[in-house]
């Protein structure tokens, strides 16, 4: 029987895809003016030969509908690689059809399948609908840590100290 649901490794060609999902995922958390992403930043980013990030795509009747970007990153607690969600995003239309817990599924079966040590992600401390979705899903929200961030021109003044 065919699945409407496909969830593959997204292709160079599907760049344009991945920024007009980051556009309605920045639309919707309120910092559209933020993205600043192309296409070709995408297509270098995340299809070289050392790819900094990952991308799992999500399509309903052949049609994109959502994504997970994600990368590895470390853990010296655990002396293992882990898997950070970056972003996940199902389209508007496309939502209340299983495609977010099916992208979750998907990577957690990669983590247990790699070995490694854990999964994590953030989420909006405003944003309840994903705040209920994750936590329906056994997910731990950690209220002991703060995220924090420095953007290129902290960088900049940082490193020339």
């Amino acid at each position: 029987m065919n699945m409407p649901l496909e969830i593959r490794q997204a292709e160079v060609d599907d760049a344009g895809t991945i920024v007009e999902f980051a556009r309605e995922l920045a639309r919707y958390e309120g910092s559209l003016q933020d993205v600043v992403a192309t296409p070709a930043d995408i297509a270098s980013s995340l299809f070289s030969q050392r790819p900094s990030a990952y991308c799992e795509l999500a399509e309903w009747n052949g049609e994109p509908a959502g994504f997970a970007i994600w990368s590895y990153n470390y853990s010296i607690f655990l002396g293992k690689s882990c898997l950070w969600l970056e972003d996940l995003f199902v389209a508007e239309k496309f939502r209340r059809k299983g495609i977010g817990h099916a992208l979750l599924s998907h990577l957690a079966r990669k983590c247990r399948d790699e070995r490694l040590g854990r999964m994590e992600w953030s989420v909006l401390y405003w944003n309840e609908p994903a705040i209920g979705f994750y936590r329906g899903l056994g997910a731990k929200i950690d209220e002991g840590r703060h995220k924090c961030r420095w953007t290129a021109a902290d960088i900049a003044a940082v490193a020339s100290l």
